[in-house]
């Protein structure tokens, strides 16, 4: 376990030095970054790469334990020359960092994933750097590592991945104005993720909304921008609830609804301001510049027109609906007679319209080639397998016929099997009382297991352990080891050895077996609980998000999905089986 009495002393120390906390995370990373030098302390020296991935897990622990886990997780990977998890400590990093170093991080983890013999990994690594990319408006390097990622996921079997490249490569498509092939993939992603909700179906949501509208169905784009908005507010997403508000507030304006037009820009354009989004932001620009405009306020349209010429000089990525801005300002100089004024925001226009125009050559380009390239090679491919196997033609059709009948066959029985097997775990988990059962509790184990820790210690922990599940307490959103440690009167390390060694668990397994022993309780004896959302099923037990609870479930129920085993408790009281 991780010493915490160093980490202690140094937040004494800042505290004393008035040095706010964050600083010295970044003055640390920075230090770390440019020296290339970090030594594992003692305390964690010998720890296992697992060891690390839970405590990075765990939402308890303050930035500098996260920042000393993480380089101590990647100074071990290394040592140990483990590539899967060197490729996942550079993940850590990159998601950690900073934007201006997070390429850095990006290129040593794709460099990492291409040393190894694993296509999810590789493919995972090119996506991963892609959105780095993406992120820093180099559309054709992101592009580049979307076609290279696709050639490695198309391999596997991880639809998480697959659908996540989809994504990714609508969001191309879209920027080069191919909305109907954008909207295509982006259905398959919103059908796909909507069963476990979360950030991932939210923002396809968004996107499948933006190419609506850009198709001029607003009918269609406001129904979607409604969805989003009611998933946003359960899931308490007010930066996603921002994006879709202006969403809304577009279709409004070509709806020619100027005031709630520009009441819901003015509304959602905070958060889009603190999100840092300079290419959105100027998007709520234009869109409230052409309301004024329509309501007859020429000098206030012109204002936001101008901030956007602002926002283009400081390298901000110009969206292309948003040009029309620089000719406005450009045709009202020219009329005002201000003819110095009008070049400029002429050469504006010309200026922005040939950094688009260039980018969209290229990516075009590269989207062009990779296609007829595939293409290419598989019209070849099947040539070949036509010319060698014509002679055989009718005897491989009779196998064929065969052999989808074989399979049709096998398959039904399998899907029986499962079927069966499927209620059997569900009646076992039905009538099975607890997960955590006395047998998987060690309360016989030798005291050599915990020798480093006192016996009245041990005993202390224990019973508050016993006051902890009795009184519900796991179901507190911010519970983790640190917060244990503290209640039970103790430290991180005795508490996670008696968990290890008493619990047969880690901390993190024992509770969210807890929680999960909870729901089971409550799906089989309140009715309510039948009719609620895993959203608010999550909540109850203490999962920070749906998409943890719903992993936690299916791990500790036998890999039943929540909505299969609520399916099938309505099922066993309809038809009294139970």
């Amino acid at each position: 376990m991780l010493n915490y009495k160093p980490i202690s002393s140094v937040l004494i120390a800042l505290n004393w030095a008035k040095i706010p906390i964050p600083c010295f995370v970044f003055l640390f990373t920075s230090s770390v970054n440019s020296q290339n030098q970090f030594r594992i302390p003692d305390s964690l020296h010998f720890k296992n790469l697992t060891y690390f991935t839970e405590r990075l897990e765990d939402e308890g622990n303050s930035q500098i334990a996260d920042s000393i886990y993480r380089w101590s997780y990647l100074n071990k990977a290394k040592a140990l020359q483990h590539k899967q998890h060197i490729v996942a400590a550079y993940k850590q990093m990159l998601h950690a960092s900073p934007k201006k170093l997070r390429l850095l991080y990006a290129d040593s983890m794709v460099a990492a994933a291409s040393r190894t013999n694993d296509d999810l990994l590789r493919g995972s690594s090119y996506l991963t750097r892609g959105i780095v990319y993406y992120g820093q408006n180099n559309y054709a390097e992101a592009l580049s590592n979307y076609i290279i990622a696709t050639q490695y996921i198309s391999k596997t079997k991880d639809k998480y991945q697959i659908y996540k490249t989809k994504y990714n490569l609508a969001l191309m498509k879209y920027y080069l104005g191919y909305y109907d092939e954008a909207l295509s993939l982006l259905n398959e992603c919103v059908h796909y993720y909507e069963k476990e909700g979360g950030k991932p179906y939210l923002y396809s949501l968004h996107a499948t909304s933006l190419c609506y509208q850009a198709l001029k169905n607003y009918e269609q784009s406001i129904a979607v921008n409604t969805l989003g908005s009611q998933k946003s507010k359960t899931e308490e997403e007010s930066l996603l609830f921002a994006y879709f508000e202006q969403s809304e507030a577009i279709n409004n304006y070509f709806l020619q609804n100027y005031p709630e037009s520009t009441a819901q820009l003015k509304h959602s354009m905070p958060s889009i301001i603190e999100n840092k989004d300079a290419a959105n932001t100027t998007v709520s620009y234009f869109y409230l510049g052409k309301n004024a405009l329509a309501q007859m306020k020429t000098s206030e349209a012109l204002d936001y027109f101008k901030k956007i010429d602002t926002a283009f000089r400081n390298g901000t990525y110009i969206r292309n609906d948003v040009w029309e801005s620089f000719e406005i300002l450009s045709g009202y100089y020219a009329n005002e007679g201000e003819h110095i004024k009008a070049n400029y925001y002429s050469n504006a226009s010309s200026s922005a319209s040939r950094t688009n125009f260039k980018n969209y050559k290229i990516l075009s380009g590269k989207m062009a080639i990779d296609y007829y390239t595939r293409r290419f090679r598989e019209s070849e491919e099947k040539t070949d397998a036509m010319r060698h196997s014509r002679n055989l033609l009718i005897v491989s059709s009779l196998a064929l016929i065969l052999v989808i009948f074989f399979i049709t066959v096998i398959f039904r029985r399998e899907l029986r099997r499962k079927a069966r097997n499927d209620r059997d775990k569900f009646k076992k988990i039905y009538f099975q009382k607890a997960i955590i059962k006395d047998e998987d509790i060690q309360r016989g184990v030798s005291q050599e297991a915990l020798r480093d820790v006192p016996p009245e210690i041990v005993k202390k922990i224990l019973d508050y352990l016993d006051i902890f599940e009795r009184k519900q307490h796991f179901r507190d959103k911010n519970i983790g080891l640190g917060e244990l440690a503290k209640r039970s009167c103790s430290n991180t390390t005795y508490v996670s050895k008696v968990i290890n060694h008493r619990k047969n668990d880690s901390v993190t397994g024992y509770l969210n077996k807890l929680k999960i022993e909870y729901i089971h309780h409550k799906l089989r004896t309140d009715e309510q609980y039948k009719k609620y959302k895993l959203q608010t099923l999550a909540e109850d037990s203490g999962f920070k998000t749906s998409q943890k609870f719903s992993r936690a479930f299916t791990r500790y129920s036998h890999g039943l999905s929540p909505s299969y085993f609520i399916e099938q408790i309505i099922k066993e009281k309809n038809q009294d089986i139970i």
